[in-house]
């Protein structure tokens, strides 16, 4: 299975001939990094490393995450049979068991703290295929026992996780007891770093490195990691 950062959060998981996306296809919103258009427009063709393209899923609909108008111009395009779209309606847990020849399980987690007009539905997904599995966290608050009885005993393969989680000893534990390998991803690019997320993501690497000996920062787009 392979695993490629193509946008601020966004992955694209490959496998056996088939690929899924997860909040790849996003919108401008500095500091995070969009989706080049050129690589959309690949997409848009089908042209290679698209042509396996199948399905596309979004933790939640912020703009850093989710383009309304280029999803809908690759669903009108044909390159995506299935979709899933987090709303108001959707059930708190749920499982796909066939997404594009992957199997996704979805869980109701809230967004990390913001204004009340900004909050919208937000879910973590599970993705897993041939023995393997991936947690995908999107902008999820640190809710322990959320994450925990989702996964309820199960150790993934990998997960990706929001800067946040590095800065308690709580959250420190969670990745390690539940995962094999931890990737921070929502990492800004702009080398000016204006919102200081990634200096404080970089420091808490450096000083919590034993804690974090499984943990790794994702900068560099794209980025590609073998399951």
């Amino acid at each position: 299975m392979k695993i490629t950062l193509l946008s601020n959060c966004g992955l694209m998981i490959e496998d056996d001939g088939r690929a899924v996306l997860i909040d790849v296809i996003n919108s401008h919103f500095p500091p995070f990094y969009e989706l080049p258009e050129s690589e959309f427009q690949k997409m848009f063709a089908g042209v290679e490393p698209y042509q396996m393209l199948f399905a596309a899923a979004f933790t939640h609909l912020h703009p850093d995450h989710y383009d309304a108008e280029k999803v809908n111009l690759l669903q009108q395009s044909g390159r995506i049979a299935a979709a899933f779209f987090p709303s108001e309606q959707t059930a708190a847990h749920g499982i796909i068991e066939d997404f594009g020849g992957f199997r996704l399980e979805y869980q109701k987690i809230s967004h990390t703290p913001l204004p009340p007009d900004l909050m919208c539905p937000h879910f973590v997904l599970l993705v897993s295929k041939g023995g393997k599995s991936i947690y995908v966290t999107g902008d999820a608050s640190p809710e322990l026992d959320a994450h925990r009885a989702f996964l309820h005993g199960r150790k993934v393969d990998c997960a990706f996780w929001n800067g946040q989680y590095l800065s308690r000893p709580e959250t420190r534990t969670l990745l390690h007891d539940t995962t094999n390998q931890n990737y921070v991803y929502h990492i800004p690019v702009d080398e000016k770093d204006s919102s200081g997320i990634r200096r404080k993501a970089e420091k808490n690497i450096l000083k919590f490195s034993d804690d974090l000996q499984d943990t790794v920062l994702m900068e560099q787009y794209p980025s590609v990691i073998e399951l």
